[in-house]
């Protein structure tokens, strides 16, 4: 996944609704979805390929306020069809979150410096072909055990 927010560990889980969780760390001071919520409430979480793994890790960089992620990692932005963020042009597959809830994950001394956000999944873009249903659903290779499916996230493409 492309790892904008600092994330370290992503994961879709559930079929109504699908969501999405995000393991995020307080070592990204900059990025919004480790600090507990995204602007707005939405997030946009973008797959990778292993070619596009330079680019996820730039996009990932503790940046200073104001600096857009998407030119520091050589990145196009796209709009997103029902979230405000924007997608990964390059992403093969991107999934518009609203945000749900977040967990603060204290360590043994109590310090909380992870985060797991979970994002109820409300769009979906990638090809046509790996959609687990026609018109809808999460891609197969995305959904919970590759399964397919799921029918509570609305394709975009």
């Amino acid at each position: 996944f492309f790892s904008s927010a600092g994330q370290l560990v992503t994961r879709l889980i559930g079929a109504e609704p699908v969501v999405v969780l995000l393991l995020t760390t307080n070592h990204c001071p900059s990025a919004d979805t480790s600090k507990g919520s995204p602007p707005a409430g939405e997030f946009v979480v973008n797959m990778a390929t292993w070619d596009q793994r330079e680019p996820m890790l730039a996009s990932s960089a503790s940046l200073p306020p104001g600096v857009n992620e998407f030119e520091h990692a050589g990145l196009v932005a796209l709009p997103a069809r029902l979230v405000k963020p924007p997608r990964v042009a390059e992403s093969p597959v991107a999934l518009e979150c609203r945000w749900f809830r977040t967990i603060d994950l204290p360590n043994d001394l109590g310090i909380i410096n992870d985060r797991m956000v979970i994002g109820r999944v409300v769009g979906v873009h990638g090809p046509r072909a790996a959609r687990s249903g026609p018109g809808r659903g999460v891609p197969r290779a995305a959904a919970p055990g590759g399964t397919g499916g799921v029918r509570s996230a609305r394709a975009v493409l």
